[in-house]
């Protein structure tokens, strides 16, 4: 019977160490593409919805310099950072987004105006790029169905 010396376990824990340091990078969520960025502004939409009907707040979001985007409460100058978020929320890369105001009422309706008093006539589309990568996200008029 024959076992690893002390000498190959510290060489074969060292070329592990040095191969995870090689990959961690690639595994690491530091890269956001156009479609994930996309499902996370899904997802902060129908919070905003969401939130807005069980609170019966006036909730929305606004695009902020191109880059990102703000979540806002009551007024568009009272930003609320996103749960586990900066705020303004910035996108990675160079990812860019369209203009867009979007406002939840109490009943979770969206709105084209910051006081949420319009309710969208047809559907808001919000275009997401990085080069010629392209994201759209679409609130449906009828239902405030984000898609």
């Amino acid at each position: 019977m024959r076992a690893f010396t002390l000498l190959e376990f510290t060489i074969i824990l060292g070329i592990i160490c040095i191969l995870t340091l090689l990959a961690l990078p690639k595994l690491a969520p530091n890269a956001q593409k156009v479609s994930g960025a996309a499902d996370i502004l899904r997802t902060h939409l129908r919070y905003a919805q969401i939130r807005a009907q069980a609170y019966g707040i006036l909730l929305g979001l606004q695009n902020k310099s191109n880059i990102g985007y703000v979540f806002f409460e009551e007024t568009p100058d009272t930003h609320t950072p996103l749960p586990g978020c900066p705020s303004p929320y910035t996108l990675k890369n160079s990812i860019t987004i369209s203009n867009f105001l979007v406002s939840f009422n109490a009943s979770g309706t969206p709105c084209s105006d910051h006081a949420a008093t319009k309710p969208i006539q047809q559907d808001v589309i919000i275009t997401l790029r990085d080069g010629m990568e392209t994201e759209t996200v679409r609130i449906v008029a009828a239902t405030g169905f984000v898609v």
